[in-house]
């Protein structure tokens, strides 16, 4: 009976609980396990943790033990410090010694992410590093540079880096770009006043401190470098729809972007995401955040296992990108890592997407687990803002997810929500596994990457593939 760890294994299965534990099959319970067999007399260490699934197959034998000192009431479903070896804990074994499948071990190689960008919502919305106002000297740079550029008779679309000239605001923007990528992984850009500005110019404007920034990518088929996301009611299904499913009508994601609906957690194909926002909603449409490493530490603390499998490939559908149908898709991972450099990109819309076609392969139980898993960990470790007229979000795509909530619009056209939206490259971006070359092209850092482009126009798409 009193049998510490299953023949032919090397885990030592325990499982630290409260006396009145009262384990039944189809429940957790934290464990402790060693790597080398082992009897209670040895003096034994438990150098980490995992998890004891009591399934249905397996029937569990419940052993109160005392290990070297007075029994000690743990606090249920707890993982214990190492330290604590010395406390009461509870044995779980399965009669059938051919079963391992009842022990998930905690992951040996992930270890936490750390750094700013591994924030929750609360430590973001304490913090006033992220959000940068542009004060009276920069709007009269900025001005000065719009009156220049009107004066060359160009169009707004032809703002870039030398027609735009910004070179006071240098400091400007190598603090945002240091912020970033080393800092929180988001900036909030205030201080401008939209109202001062036409349309047009606040293109211009926007584009031009895109260029300061990083280089502004394609977001589409036909070439766009600026886009203006606005509800476009039932015209929104021409942008992306799949109709006869069987549960009716499957809007692509640009599609949902261009509707009052809400917007799940994403990422988009860029390095940096810039929205500007020109008009807000009526109600609701507000911007939600949350950090992809902080994510990725609660998913390693809760449910390793799932996390492991965020780690292997899914599959992501072309679906309202560069096709119309779900006919193409690739192959990628939602989390990796490259030169100790951790990244993300995930869109459960593209996946789901795929799950439309036969040909492509069946997402299992424990995947479809996991992405419900890193929503609910995303809403739970989330921040959410309100971004104002004049207000320009920007968000690093490798670390940070971002979602909408619904909103109520006006019926007034010039009225509208309307947000001017940058794909940016960024100069000191992280490099990307070679995996990633599929969508965004050139994965070195610094590299011009990413983004939708007419077919045979991304940088760098060749040598990725």
């Amino acid at each position: 009976m009193r049998r510490p760890y299953t023949k032919g294994t090397d885990y030592w299965p325990i499982s630290w609980a409260s006396p009145a534990c009262s384990p039944r099959r189809g429940t957790w319970c934290d464990a402790g396990y060693r790597t080398r067999p082992a009897t209670p007399g040895d003096g034994p260490e438990w150098p980490t943790a995992g998890r004891v699934l009591l399934s249905s197959s397996s029937v569990a034998h419940c052993l109160r033990y005392t290990y070297r000192g007075a029994a000690r009431a743990l606090p249920q479903g707890k993982i214990i410090p190492v330290k604590w070896v010395n406390s009461q804990f509870l044995w779980y074994y399965s009669k059938d010694t051919r079963r391992r499948d009842i022990f998930l071990p905690m992951s040996k190689t992930r270890k936490p992410i750390e750094g700013p960008f591994a924030w929750d919502g609360d430590s973001l919305g304490a913090s006033s590093a992220w959000t940068k106002t542009l004060d009276a000297s920069a709007i009269a740079a900025i001005d000065a540079a719009l009156g220049d550029f009107e004066q060359s008779g160009r169009p707004w679309s032809a703002a870039s880096a030398e027609t735009f000239r910004l070179e006071v605001l240098k400091p400007v923007f190598e603090d945002i770009r240091t912020e970033l990528e080393d800092g929180f992984g988001v900036v909030r850009l205030r201080g401008l006043d939209v109202e001062r500005y036409s349309l047009d110019q606040l293109r211009a404007l926007f584009t031009g401190i895109g260029h300061h920034l990083g280089i502004p990518v394609s977001q589409s088929v036909r070439g766009e470098r600026l886009l203006g996301l606005t509800d476009e009611g039932q015209n929104a299904a021409d942008r992306g729809a799949i109709s006869g499913n069987g549960n009716g009508q499957f809007l692509a994601s640009r599609a949902r972007a261009y509707s009052t609906a809400e917007l799940r957690f994403h990422t988009d194909r860029c390095d940096v995401v810039g929205l500007l926002c020109v008009r807000k909603a009526r109600k609701g449409g507000t911007s939600r955040i949350a950090s992809a490493a902080a994510i990725h530490n609660a998913m390693l603390e809760r449910r390793p296992d799932l996390l492991e499998l965020l780690f292997q490939d899914y599959p992501r559908s072309r679906f309202g990108e560069e096709v119309d149908d779900a006919s193409d898709h690739y192959m990628l991972p939602v989390f990796a890592e490259q030169k100790r450099k951790f990244t993300t990109h995930y869109s459960r819309t593209y996946i789901e997407a795929s799950q439309t076609n036969p040909k492509v392969p069946r997402l299992t139980q424990a995947q479809n687990e996991a992405l419900d898993l890193l929503a609910e960990l995303g809403a739970e470790l989330s921040h959410e803002m309100t971004l104002e007229p004049g207000d320009i979000q920007l968000l690093n795509n490798h670390v940070i997810y971002h979602a909408r909530t619904p909103y109520e619009d006006y019926a007034e056209p010039d009225r509208k929500r309307l947000l001017l939206r940058l794909w940016l490259a960024m100069p000191n971006s992280r490099p990307l596994p070679e995996s990633y070359g599929v969508l965004f092209g050139d994965t070195r850092p610094g590299a011009l990457r990413g983004g939708i482009w007419p077919p045979g126009e991304q940088p760098g798409l060749t040598n990725a593939l």
